[in-house]
């Protein structure tokens, strides 16, 4: 049985519901992510773009100044990241840069824009789990590592798992090595909320895509029709949390699985959790993980954040 599978079996058998935002990744879902990233709403990439054209300089000024492994989780298009690659090559940094994601076609997306951008960069993409290829870096020559964790992935954690993927990061890592986050503040509520609720429902049409996914690949029956896209923001966690609504008691077959998944009326599958960090919440988590916070850029409106961690 196939990864992919058992998580969706998982996922759909227990008492409350959900399907890993990580399956939202396909060739359709990776398009979609995309065209959220140029949404109105959707703040967070522009604020951290700018960070990167603002603060790209200072940024690289924390960089080892000898050689080191730059290695990016969850690459993405590289669309931001061109902006500290190039400002790392004008400073003369010694590096080579580790795209590393679960999608391969993302890192063949990636490798393309790189190629235009910056086509003296030393590159190799790795389409692994992240701790896989972390920790196979570290073995390689005894270099120091700078990871690069962006694009507020680490707020898809919910509380009750952050810690695990802190704890795999910090053993992962060596004393001295650096990791840059990019987490998104605590705001507004109702600007939280417009940034995942789009007026053009795309946000929606990413969701939903984790459903097409299963009817496509394993010959799942979900009609979509039969769904619909909820989101709410909670201040006092900071998570804002997606799901996929059944609007009526139904079954769904999986042929791959070869079993139906009951459905009642209203019942939900969590799909993605979003969540917002304020500074005590950041401190207190690098802390908790032997990292201590070196520095931090903001954007204009101060609505992001990229901190620079280093390992104790």
């Amino acid at each position: 049985m196939s990864d992919y599978l058992n998580d969706v079996i998982k996922g759909l058998k227990a008492k409350d519901k959900y399907l890993l935002s990580r399956y939202f990744y396909d060739d359709i879902g990776d398009g979609l992510f995309q065209e959220i990233m140029t949404l109105d709403e959707y703040y967070l990439s522009r604020a951290e773009k700018e960070i990167f054209e603002n603060h790209a300089e200072a940024i690289c000024a924390e960089f080892p100044q000898q050689a080191f492994r730059m290695a990016e989780l969850g690459a993405g298009d590289g669309t931001k990241t061109r902006f500290l690659l190039q400002a790392a090559l004008e400073a003369k940094l010694d590096f080579h840069y580790h795209p590393i994601d679960i999608s391969a076609n993302v890192l063949d997306i990636l490798s393309a824009n790189l190629k235009k951008w910056v086509p003296e960069l030393k590159t190799e993409g790795l389409a692994q789990e992240y701790f896989e290829a972390l920790r196979g870096l570290a073995k390689m020559e005894g270099k120091p590592l700078v990871v690069l964790f962006l694009g507020s992935n680490i707020g898809n954690f919910r509380r009750d798992n952050v810690d695990v993927f802190m704890a795999e990061l910090s053993n992962s890592l060596r004393p001295g090595d650096l990791f840059l986050l990019g987490v998104d503040k605590k705001k507004d509520p109702n600007r939280i909320l417009a940034a995942y609720n789009d007026s053009r429902g795309v946000t929606a049409a990413f969701n939903f895509n984790s459903l097409r996914r299963i009817n496509r690949e394993l010959g799942g029956s979900f009609d979509l029709s039969k769904f619909k896209f909820y989101n709410s923001y909670d201040p006092h966690s900071g998570e804002s949390r997606s799901f996929l609504i059944s609007l009526v008691k139904q079954d769904v077959y999986i042929e791959a699985a070869k079993q139906s998944f009951h459905f009642e009326a209203h019942e939900a599958i969590h799909t993605e959790t979003s969540r917002k960090y304020g500074s005590a919440d950041l401190k207190d988590l690098a802390q908790k993980h032997g990292f201590k916070i070196r520095t931090e850029f903001t954007d204009s409106e101060n609505l992001y954040r990229d901190q620079i961690w280093e390992k104790l």
